[in-house]
């Protein structure tokens, strides 16, 4: 986790001071998306525990990880607008955990929201965050 959040910190101020990153309320941008992060994190480290519930041995854990994180990446708006997917694929896409947390950081960086503004993002990033721990909990085996 702090690895991952100082990982977060440079990619911030690398895109601020090296890229003209605009951090339209300074200081408590960083914070809120810091504490996004945070959160983020906490959701995928259920995604994690997952994937090493499914994985027989370690030799398939990169394989089994990369049919969850490649289309959350490929289809959450990380890299291409939603919008140019086909139909079918956009009502998926935009329900997908990447997507909420990728909305949340847009909405904050780019327009100044606060974490209450966000709640719709945070609600979609928990939902996802209580069934996939449902699942581990269910799943998770101590060997």
């Amino acid at each position: 986790m702090a690895i991952a959040l100082l990982q977060a910190i440079v990619i911030i101020l690398i895109g601020h001071f090296v890229f003209n990153f605009t951090l339209v309320n300074g200081l408590w941008t960083i914070l809120t998306m810091l504490i996004l992060t945070t959160y983020g994190l906490l959701i995928f480290f259920g995604f994690g525990l997952f994937v090493s519930t499914l994985a027989k041995d370690e030799n398939a854990l990169p394989s089994i990880a990369n049919l969850i994180t490649l289309p959350q990446l490929i289809l959450s708006g990380s890299f291409f607008p939603i919008d140019i997917f086909p139909a079918f694929l956009q009502p998926i896409a935009r329900i997908m955990p990447l997507t909420f947390l990728n909305d949340a950081m847009r909405a904050v960086s780019f327009e100044g929201a606060t974490l209450v503004q966000v709640f719709p993002q945070i609600l979609g990033l928990t939902i996802w965050g209580v069934i996939i721990y449902l699942i581990v909990l269910r799943t998770f085996k101590w060997e």
